[in-house]
């Protein structure tokens, strides 16, 4: 949901003889609406009852046009005249702030959703279609010149139905079961994730990756061999999973726990057959996984933001009649004027290939929306023209590469900084020697850390020079808990005004659980030539596993690894994703491949 916009931006309140009818009809439903509001979205009651302030404008002005005193059924017409009247009251009360105006859309739109979700719905189910349809297209499109199909529910129901996306969905839900088991940062466990992947048709499965597999992507193909199945470390190695993982958190229809993931009562009405809410759940579902497919990236990334334009232009061309072939796309990307031209052709022919598999779209003879999702269409280029500065909604598919930035142009005061990264404590050693630039910010020395220990960026982290009780810097903002103590912004931070020469030293601790010490030592300051912004230049002994248990219970992993009768050897073979024939070596090192993930960083 939007954030909620401050109340004060709308002063005045609409004036009219409908007021005090409205505000009764409303609060007539206020106890079961909090209560729904609580259970379904985990919303606290004061939070719920400000979503009713706009809902009671919405209902007065539509008293004042309808004969009516009902706030469970509203005709669809007048229903539109009177939002569209109310998002100007908001719009102008607030100097044009989109966030007013999107408060009382999300607003209007979650109290629609109640009355049918809860069976407060007292008009038709036309009616509550009809209605619910004025919130596919949001108010900055309301005008646009686009022919939206007019299909029956049953007819948009057979189509959700007969998309491998809902497919997918439903075998997920399948698999899900009566829950599974995650990690502290609310992903699935390892060994949960082959029997996932397998459930949105990916052949994949938790483990160490394959040498040279990061240039491929998972195979779909049921006759690969086992010993070619695409690895992951973490499940955020798995774009595709992670879309499905993050749409159904979105739509409610999974809880994530501590430990495990469980389905929600959303989940269990659309696996059952007839339920008369499954077509708002499968609507709801695919709306959000479409948006989530084009924008998800978009927010950590310049070439994915460049991404999500070209997308989002390319589907609103496709709605209209007589349609393009491929071809489009390069045209597309080269009249917009962006930069990196081939690589986002690929990406958004990638794209566009995924959701025709998916079956949201048709690619012959012409590229093609399928009807029901026309309606979603204008409000994802709104969104890529207008995304607000900072706008971090979809921050759960950001995972490791969100690195922060590119590297600084380099000046003449730029130089390399040899650095040893220790792993503190642990047997046998773990350390790293790189080379960085100076110029780099600490956010980005962050993520070279992650990239050469083989971590997943899944847990929070920071520096902290002078030792604990010295200055700390960190990531900062909303989502970034640190209690009382805020850090310093490490993106903020030159890496050269902490470690500047030889014998400099700054700890840096990933995983307050785990508690991941390790130690960065300037060993020695070069002139910087060209080149990458960091290098692997040595190093010894593999990255312990995510949520091991810190160095210990990384050393006890390890001792049980050489007991083949121990009994929970093969538990922990199976959780390191270890194949039949592959031996288990905490001494392993590849400085090459290590030094060809970091030159990719930047």
């Amino acid at each position: 949901m939007a954030k909620k916009t401050d109340r004060s931006a709308k002063d005045s309140k609409m004036t009219s003889v409908g007021e005090l009818r409205a505000s009764r009809a409303v609060d007539a439903v206020v106890p079961a609406f909090v209560q729904w509001c609580q259970d379904s979205h985990g919303m606290p009651a004061d939070a719920a009852m400000e979503y009713l302030n706009p809902v009671k404008d919405v209902a007065a002005a539509y008293f004042e046009l309808v004969p009516s005193s009902v706030a469970t059924a509203f005709d669809a017409e007048p229903f539109g005249t009177v939002l569209g009247k109310v998002y100007a009251a908001y719009d102008n009360a607030s100097t044009g702030s989109d966030n007013a105006v999107m408060f009382v859309f999300e607003a209007v739109h979650l109290y629609v959703e109640f009355l049918e979700r809860a069976g407060m719905w007292t008009g038709t189910e036309a009616e509550y279609d009809a209605v619910h349809s004025l919130f596919h297209v949001s108010e900055e499109n309301a005008g646009a010149q686009l022919e939206v199909p007019q299909l029956t529910a049953n007819d948009e129901l057979a189509f959700y139905e007969g998309t491998e996306l809902v497919h997918y969905l439903e075998n997920f839900l399948h698999w899900l079961g009566k829950g599974r088991e995650v990690t502290s940062t609310g992903l699935l466990r390892l060994k949960e994730i082959e029997g996932a992947a397998s459930a949105i048709g990916l052949r994949a499965r938790g483990g160490r990756p394959l040498r040279d597999q990061r240039w491929e992507k998972p195979s779909r193909d049921p006759n690969q061999p086992d010993a070619e199945v695409y690895a992951v470390l973490s499940m955020n190695g798995l774009d595709e999973l992670m879309k499905f993982w993050v749409t159904l958190e979105a739509c409610h229809l999974v809880q994530v726990g501590p430990t495990r993931v469980r389905p929600t009562a959303f989940a269990e009405e659309l696996l059952e057959t007839g339920h008369p809410g499954r077509l708002g759940i499968l609507r709801s579902f695919v709306s959000k996984f479409l948006e989530i497919s084009v924008h998800g990236e978009s927010h950590w990334s310049m070439l994915f933001q460049d991404v999500a334009l070209v997308q989002s232009i390319l589907l609103l061309d496709i709605c209209h009649p007589g349609g393009f072939t491929m071809d489009y796309i390069p045209e597309l990307v080269a009249n917009i004027g962006l930069k990196a031209v081939d690589p986002i052709i690929d990406i958004v022919t990638e794209r566009t290939h995924e959701m025709a598999r998916l079956g949201l779209l048709t690619l012959e003879p012409v590229i093609q929306v399928l009807p029901p999702l026309v309606p979603f269409i204008p409000s994802l280029l709104e969104y890529a023209k207008n995304r607000p500065e900072g706008d971090d909604e979809w921050e759960g598919l950001a995972g490791i590469d969100a690195i922060g930035g590119p590297a600084p142009k380099a000046s003449p005061q730029t130089r390399l900084l040899q650095v040893k990264i220790m792993l503190k404590d642990s047997k046998p050693p773990v350390w790293r020697r790189l080379l960085v630039r100076n110029d780099l910010n600490l956010a980005q020395l962050h993520h070279i850390i992650q990239r050469a220990f083989g971590w997943m960026n899944c847990h929070l982290h920071e520096f902290r020079v002078g030792g604990y009780n010295g200055t700390a810097y960190g990531p900062v903002g909303d989502d970034f808990d640190f209690g009382d103590q805020m850090p310093i912004d490490e993106a903020s931070i030159k890496v050269g005004q902490i470690l500047s020469q030889e014998k400099d030293k700054i700890g840096y601790t990933y995983d307050f659980g785990d508690n991941w010490e390790h130690s960065i030592a300037v060993e020695n300051v070069l002139e910087y030539r060209g080149g990458p912004a960091a290098r692997c230049t040595g190093g010894r002994g593999a990255g312990p596993a995510e949520d091991s248990g810190g160095v210990w219970g990384w050393e006890n992993i390890g001792a049980i690894m050489t007991q083949p009768t121990h009994p929970e050897y093969q538990e922990y073979r199976d959780w390191l994703g270890i194949e039949e024939g592959e031996a288990f070596d905490p001494k392993s090192f590849d400085e090459d491949g290590v030094d060809e993930i970091l030159s990719e960083l930047f």
